[in-house]
């Protein structure tokens, strides 16, 4: 029973902070759901879901595609509760700047 309770718990916690990254994201890029489901060629409900919490199952691939496509590694911004941009190239100056000035960002340094 304690083990079923936890595994909600947890799922309860980590679309929070998914559904919470999106809405932050989607402010700080300027772009939204229609926009960011057709680039990452998921239906339009299926991203509303991940926003409002109803669907706890995002794949690699997703986290993938985000990446690539706008720059920012989602799956490493939610492990560490920080925006981690894996590539400024990807971002308009406004985009970056924005990001940069409303919370906790993490650039990676290509070594």
């Amino acid at each position: 029973m304690v083990y079923f309770f936890m595994k909600y718990l947890y799922d309860y916690i980590t679309m929070a902070t998914l559904r919470e990254m999106l809405h932050t994201l989607e402010k700080a890029l300027g772009v939204y759901g229609k926009y960011i489901s057709t680039q990452l060629r998921v239906k339009q409900t299926t991203y509303s879901s991940w926003k409002t919490g109803q669907n706890k199952n995002c794949s690699i691939s997703v986290y993938e595609k985000f990446k690539e496509i706008f720059g920012i590694d989602l799956y490493q911004s939610l492990q560490k509760d920080v925006i981690f941009i894996s590539d400024a190239k990807k971002l308009s100056k406004e985009q970056y700047e924005v990001l940069v000035t409303n919370g906790p960002v993490k650039i990676e340094r290509l070594q």
